[in-house]
């Protein structure tokens, strides 16, 4: 049993690595090469323009070059994103070579190492190690965001409460650029099992030692006898324990070669983005230089146009002056005669016409006999109507009965005298 727990010990501390990383691989990079892009912008910025200009290209190009810094950095990563999309995913590698190495474990410690470790050990040889498939930074950066949201108070082994669930998958969603929700989700299952599964492992791990010091002293007593391995078992022990090592340190150096590689790369790349973004920036340096070199001149000739324009226009405006006073004294001079021969005209048609009255007046004379007592009287109709009426009204006085014509004729019966004149008028 001693060289059992030798062996797991080992295994389990080959096995374990850091979950928090301060900062992920080349960050400290790019924020050189932030800083040194913002310190090229700021020299841009500070070189002697002309007053026009600063005011209406300085601070607009100085944002623009910023904006575009960003962007392009931003924009780098997802396009790495998408071409891992492409690839075949490091979780399928990592489950690929977990099958044939997971054999030689099951084969090799299912009789000595704990349930507990071999149940942990096979989780990570089927599930892709410690970052689940993932690369090292996708996770650092999940176990960045768990951290925010995860309070103080809980554990590792305990998940993302349902409150923040949804959001919690959403920001880890947008910030690796995952294909879908569902990934994020999984990977945080996959991380509360891993931790629980190591957790027992420890427990069972301390249980064991604890055991395992208390079994010497009972020996000593004679009430338990251990059983002496032969020395072929603990031979054949020290090579699959040395086989062991030998894998470990091989998959530690197939490791630390990949992440110098991933190095090497970001870091080549960075060099060739700053270089195109220093080159970049000097292309809207000299646009720069010569548009405003341009604006310049553009300057200077409209002020001399503008100089010999003014020249010009002081020159011939005394000229002008002359020629206008003439000009006026000319129509107005016109425009006087016109009014004097309208005005002639007309007196000479009112005469003209006066004198046609008074020709005509002398020729013919017409003279009116006047009665008023005419104008005032009943005209010849009125006169025939009224004779039509008086004789209806005794035609119908002799169609009436006695005794109704005796009542007409009575004073108080019949019509008022006033009623009567206002009827025959």
């Amino acid at each position: 049993m001693d060289d059992s727990e030798d062996s797991d010990d080992d295994l389990e501390e080959g096995e374990e690595r850091v979950h928090d990383k301060s900062t992920p691989p080349g960050s400290s990079d790019k924020f050189y090469a932030r800083n040194a892009s913002n310190g090229v912008e700021n020299e841009a910025g500070n070189r002697d323009v002309s007053p026009n200009m600063s005011l209406s290209l300085e601070k607009p190009m100085e944002d623009l070059i910023k904006v575009e810094s960003s962007l392009y950095d931003e924009l780098s990563v997802f396009a790495e994103t998408i071409d891992l999309w492409d690839k075949d995913p490091a979780y399928i590698a990592n489950k690929a070579s977990a099958k044939v190495v997971s054999k030689f474990f099951a084969s090799s410690n299912s009789n000595n190492a704990l349930p507990e470790v071999l149940q942990f050990q096979n989780f990570l040889l089927n599930n892709g190690g410690r970052t689940g498939g993932w690369t090292d930074f996708n996770h650092q950066t999940f176990l960045k965001i768990r951290r925010r949201y995860l309070p103080r108070n809980l554990k590792k082994i305990c998940s993302v409460p349902d409150n923040l669930r949804d959001q919690f998958l959403q920001e880890v969603t947008s910030a690796l650029y995952l294909n879908s929700i569902e990934r994020a989700h999984d990977h945080d299952v996959w991380f509360v099992t891993l931790n629980k599964l190591e957790l027992l492992s420890k427990n069972a791990m301390k249980k064991f030692k604890t055991c395992h010091k208390i079994t010497p002293s009972v020996e000593e007593t004679g009430t338990q006898i251990r059983p002496k391995l032969t020395s072929e078992r603990s031979l054949d022990r020290s090579q699959k324990r040395d086989q062991i090592i030998a894998w470990r340190e091989a998959k530690q150096r197939e490791l630390d070669q990949k992440l110098e590689e991933e190095r090497r790369r970001m870091e080549e790349q960075q060099r060739i983005e700053e270089l195109k973004r220093q080159k970049r920036v000097k292309e809207l340096k000299s646009r720069m230089e010569e548009y405003r070199l341009r604006r310049e001149s553009l300057g200077e000739v409209k002020a001399g146009s503008h100089q010999i324009h003014e020249r010009i226009m002081n020159s011939s405006k005394k000229t002008l002056t002359e020629l206008d006073k003439k000009r006026i004294n000319e129509r107005n001079s016109h425009l006087i005669q016109l009014q004097i021969r309208r005005k002639l005209a007309k007196s000479r048609k009112q005469q003209e016409s006066q004198d046609r009255i008074n020709r005509a007046n002398s020729k013919f004379r017409v003279e009116v006999k006047r009665d008023p007592d005419r104008a005032m009287g009943h005209t010849e109709l009125w006169k025939l109507r009224m004779q039509d009426l008086k004789e209806e009204k005794v035609q119908a006085s002799r169609l009436q009965p006695t005794a109704m014509r005796i009542l007409s004729d009575r004073p108080q019966r019949a019509v008022p005298e006033w009623r009567r004149q206002i009827t025959a008028t």
